[in-house]
């Protein structure tokens, strides 16, 4: 149940194991402790007080003697601060104690299989943690801001995680959070939300699609950041730069100008509008599910790409959406994306191509349409991009030039974008406009 406190005095210990010791309770050493007392008791309290802490601390353990919190508890920071790796996983643990923070040498934390309902909100303190693991913490549903020199998060199976506050997914770091059912945000990164409350930017492309019928819709989606598939009303996610939504239908909406019967790529060149600035490029592709395919075999692969290129000025950006719509035999799907252009990363007159790869899926029609400066609703203008993060932000960079839009395992994808793309390729179908 404790630990002693002299622990403090072991100037070398630098691992400590606590794993499955059910029974150990952590106090935080700064808690304030509420008790029952008589009127008379509380005047003793506050005459106290005007003194110091020490003799309330005193009178408090003459008056209830092994019957404090401290008795039967351990405060972590009684630990030494040189310690460097920490396993509290099977504890009991229901709250970490702020006095977690105080552990500056920490590199290794494991909080594995316990109750916690939330982490110390200065856990972005702990500037020396490079690995935490938070795996079955079933209760746990927001994180916060974290250290920055995290390498490896795991967070497995957090069945009720919801939102992630400032997560470093880019650079080195390695997360998992397979079976995080509930996750929908990544402060800044990533948001999921029902289409009602996203369709703004969209709804003047939807063409026959009529929303406020398609909200009551359910749509078994395949999420490949937690790994789970949900079957849940039409959702609109935003993500590097992207907007999508996907949902039933039959055929692309009216209003794309260039489009292909059973193709996956389009070339085009963007056309003029007189003094108005491209803003936008929007992606529509049908699909259908392959006959004899499973949804747990699509689980296992993420490749469904959306490839953009201004050959004239040497950009590509290839989007790989976090999440995807599943088709039934009876039903197709429509993915259908917006992504936010600037600084005249496309203009009048520059040779585009954009291509589709999804693994497995059957493409059955694919279209592209350009979105000009005046054609944007103005009050949905800051709602495409998740957070500050553009499309062309440098944390998406491959090389000069070359952005691979993914926020999900993205030290797997970048390692094969690299391999498959450093000399970027499109099948070239040339489409002229409708009329």
């Amino acid at each position: 149940m404790k630990l002693p406190k002299r622990m403090n005095m072991m100037r070398s210990l630098g691992e400590l194991i606590l794993t499955g010791c059910s029974k150990l309770v952590l106090h935080d050493s700064a808690m304030v402790i509420y008790i029952h007392t008589t009127s008379r008791d509380m005047n003793k309290l506050r005459l106290l007080s005007t003194i110091s802490w020490t003799p309330i601390r005193s009178w408090w353990m003459w008056a209830w003697p092994r019957k404090t919190l401290q008795s039967t508890s351990f405060s972590l920071a009684s630990l030494p601060h040189c310690l460097g790796s920490l396993s509290l996983s099977y504890c009991n643990v229901s709250e970490v104690p702020n006095d977690l923070c105080t552990l500056s040498s920490l590199k290794y934390l494991n909080l594995i299989g316990n109750s916690i309902l939330c982490l110390p909100p200065n856990m972005k303190s702990l500037i020396m943690l490079e690995t935490l693991l938070l795996d079955k913490s079933i209760n746990l549903e927001i994180l916060p801001e974290l250290p920055p020199r995290l390498k490896r998060l795991e967070a497995k199976y957090c069945t009720s995680l919801k939102r992630l506050t400032n997560l470093p997914l880019f650079g080195s770091l390695e997360s998992l959070f397979w079976g995080c059912e509930q996750l929908v945000e990544v402060e800044s990164l990533l948001n999921i939300k029902p289409s009602r409350s996203t369709d703004i930017e969209m709804r003047r492309y939807m063409g026959p699609f009529n929303l406020k019928s398609i909200t009551s819709t359910d749509v078994e989606m395949i999420n490949y950041l937690t790994s789970t598939t949900r079957k849940v009303p039409v959702q609109g996610v935003y993500e590097c730069g992207v907007y999508s939504i996907f949902l039933p239908g039959s055929k692309i909406p009216d209003g794309f100008g260039f489009t292909t019967i059973y193709g996956s790529a389009l070339s085009a060149i963007a056309s003029s509008h007189p003094n108005l600035k491209i803003q936008a490029l929007n992606v529509c592709v049908l699909y259908a599910i392959e006959p004899g395919l499973a949804i747990d075999d699509y689980l296992v692969s993420a490749q469904h790409l959306i490839k953009v290129s201004n050959q004239t000025k040497g950009l590509m950006w290839t989007y790989s959406s976090v999440t995807v719509g599943f088709p039934t035999e009876k039903e197709d799907m429509l993915w259908l994306s917006h992504f936010q252009i600037g600084n005249n990363e496309l203009e009048y007159g520059d040779q585009i191509r954009v291509s589709v790869e999804m693994h497995d899926f059957w493409i059955k029609e694919f279209g592209i349409q350009l979105v000009y400066e005046q054609e944007r609703p103005p009050s949905s203008q800051n709602n495409v991009v998740a957070g500050d993060v553009s499309m062309s932000a440098s944390e998406y960079q491959t090389w000069t030039g070359s952005y691979f839009l993914s926020n999900h395992r993205r030290r797997t994808h970048q390692t094969q974008f690299r391999k498959r793309q450093k000399n970027p390729a499109h099948i070239e179908f040339s489409f002229e406009p409708k009329h």
